[in-house]
């Protein structure tokens, strides 16, 4: 693993980590309340680590493309076209 750039942050806050995602704030809350992103506080502030983000966004990446192949797979066993 390389170290950041000591101009690269570690941590960003929302407003950030909802640009960085490209999803909207409110999205990045709903999120973060439900415990579906990696989220914590520095006392009443709740910061996102920009490598948990790419880490989660990678993750989120698989699973999509991972049902995609589920569901085309189970239109050729039940003889469908795609």
């Amino acid at each position: 693993m390389t170290k950041p750039e000591p101009s690269t942050p570690i941590l960003v806050d929302s407003r950030e980590a909802s640009r960085l995602l490209s999803i909207s704030p409110r999205k990045l809350w709903e999120l973060t309340k439900l415990r579906e992103i990696p989220s914590f506080k520095v006392g009443r502030i709740i910061r996102y680590r920009i490598a948990d983000l790419e880490a989660w966004t990678q993750q989120q990446i698989a699973t999509a493309t991972a049902m995609a192949l589920t569901a085309k797979s189970e239109d050729v066993v039940n003889g469908k076209e795609v």
